[in-house]
């Protein structure tokens, strides 16, 4: 209703979760607060309304059940970012579990608080995060250059984006609770690398315990293979054989399954 009223591209709307005002996405997960005490203005500088919750504790945190917590937030943020159309940016650090400690406002701190340090890399973070390129990559359904608005699309007569619930049905947009949905996504004729149209992907958002889904049907010829899984470390899917008509997503979670040539 912005953007594509005036005929610009999808790739023209940048989409992100942290940028160098407000908390790093590890801190984001950490914190309920700011801490910007050693800024030297008593905690009264930087945003007071970060939108950011510490899962259980306030900062580090030695309980495992918390700190899995966090990291399956933070994927799940990434994934969204990475997901959508548009341009996707990220803030350096975020890749890697980077912490300001706290600090929201790191403008004035040139040490341990404001730098980027590789050298505390979360190693599972980063791998996942490529995980994430390459499938954007890969998948030009992911790029499209227009924007989406559930109608025909003139290469086929099928809507370019389709949402549904768990069930297969229309989600009730209306529910302020609702915490599963799902969408598909097919190829398009102006997707980077030509024509895609026989290509799709299928998203399923799942914010609640897991659940069963069920897949709409894929390309002709096509099985649904899963491609990615917050719900895993390494976003690796703990079963990689192509399924059919329903797939169990593990809870609080994104999995992604993209189109793939039937051989059986």
């Amino acid at each position: 209703d912005l953007f594509d009223r005036s005929g610009r591209r999808a790739w023209s709307s940048i989409n992100y979760a942290t940028s160098h005002d407000g908390f790093t996405l590890q801190d984001w997960v950490s914190y309920d607060r700011r801490h910007n005490e050693d800024n030297g203005e008593r905690n009264s500088d930087g945003h007071g309304a970060n939108f950011s919750a510490n899962c259980g504790e306030e900062g580090p945190t030695d309980d495992p059940d918390i700190a899995a917590r966090r990291e399956r937030r933070k994927r799940n943020v990434l994934a969204t970012i990475l997901l959508a159309q548009g341009t996707p940016m990220l803030l350096a650090g975020d890749e890697f579990g980077n912490s300001q400690q706290g600090n929201n406002n790191a403008y004035c701190q040139d040490n341990d608080i404001g730098w980027t340090d590789w050298s505390g890399a979360d190693g599972d973070l980063v791998r996942f995060v490529c995980r994430l390129i390459a499938l954007r990559r890969a998948e030009p359904v992911l790029r499209q250059s227009r924007y989406l608005h559930g109608t025909p699309r003139p290469e086929d007569g099928e809507p370019d984006v389709v949402w549904c619930d768990p069930q297969g049905g229309e989600p009730d947009w209306i529910d302020s609770g609702l915490r599963q949905f799902g969408f598909l996504l097919r190829g398009a004729a102006d997707a980077p690398g030509g024509d895609a149209s026989g290509s799709a992907v299928f998203v399923a958002v799942n914010g609640a315990e897991r659940a069963e889904y069920r897949l709409p049907a894929p390309p002709s010829g096509c099985s649904w293979t899963p491609a990615l899984d917050t719900g895993e470390i390494d976003g690796v899917p703990s079963f990689a054989a192509p399924v059919r008509n329903t797939a169990w997503i593990s809870e609080d979670s994104v999995s992604v399954f993209v189109s793939s040539i039937r051989t059986s």
